[in-house]
């Protein structure tokens, strides 16, 4: 049975929210998913404030019993996951983030492969339409992450699902930025199966990315000094040499 918990973080996305539900509704619905639930996790600014958000996702859940909200004071993105993972009842789960940028061609596309592997992770095929410093910066985050485990993924934040009995199981849980790059590194290293599924990128006016945002980037290096040492230097004390993982 193939069924999925999909976990869609919200901060102030009053904008987008009630866009980003019904895309994910309609790609479960053109892949042929048996069974679904859409988590909605928002949270406050940290002033208490919200711009509508909370409302908007009680109105959604009304209209569909499959939709649970959760709400929060200011908590980051990682943090939204891990709850999610907590609350998820079915088979699968990944995350759609509430700004509705992941298409909905993207998401069926990689719900057509559920039960494949324990993992389906996303890489794009067009990164040309991205500017410049956008590339350079995600080469260099995939090269970083690569090098400090030993591992050769081609993207480490694009869209992924997961086998939810398996990341339940994970103790040790990263809530920064990197969150998902080491959430991988931590499952494939252990064995588990993985699937690289490519997908197109949309062009997007405007917005300037979160990953370049002091506290991010302070995450990032920290989580990479972490899987450097716990991969190269730790294992290597042990005489185990982290290598290319089967597909």
């Amino acid at each position: 049975m193939k069924s999925i918990s999909v976990i869609v973080p919200a901060y102030m996305e009053a904008k987008n929210i009630k866009a980003a539900v019904q895309n994910t509704a309609w790609a479960l619905s053109e892949a042929r998913v048996d069974d679904y639930e859409i988590l909605i996790i928002d949270c406050l600014k940290r002033d208490g404030t919200h711009d509508g958000t909370p409302e908007i996702a009680e109105s959604l859940a009304k209209e569909n019993s499959r939709i649970k909200v959760f709400h929060n004071s200011y908590i980051n993105l990682g943090t939204k996951y891990w709850m999610g993972v907590d609350r998820a009842k079915f088979n699968y789960v990944v995350l759609v983030a509430g700004h509705n940028k992941l298409s909905r061609e993207t998401l069926r596309d990689m719900l057509y492969h559920l039960g494949e592997a324990d993992i389906l992770t996303s890489y794009a095929v067009n990164t040309e339409i991205r500017p410049l410093v956008r590339r350079v910066v995600s080469w260099l985050f995939t090269f970083l992450i690569n090098f400090s485990t030993g591992l050769t993924l081609r993207y480490y934040n694009g869209a992924c699902i997961h086998k939810t009995d398996v990341v339940k199981q994970i103790k040790e849980r990263n809530t920064s930025f990197a969150y998902m790059a080491e959430l991988l590194a931590q499952l494939i290293k252990k064995g588990y199966s993985y699937k690289e599924i490519p997908f197109t990128l949309q062009k997007k006016e405007g917005g300037k990315s979160s990953a370049f945002k002091w506290g991010n980037l302070v995450s990032v290096i920290r989580t990479m000094f972490v899987l450097f040492w716990k991969y190269r230097i730790s294992w290597a004390g042990r005489g185990v040499v982290p290598g290319k993982e089967e597909r």
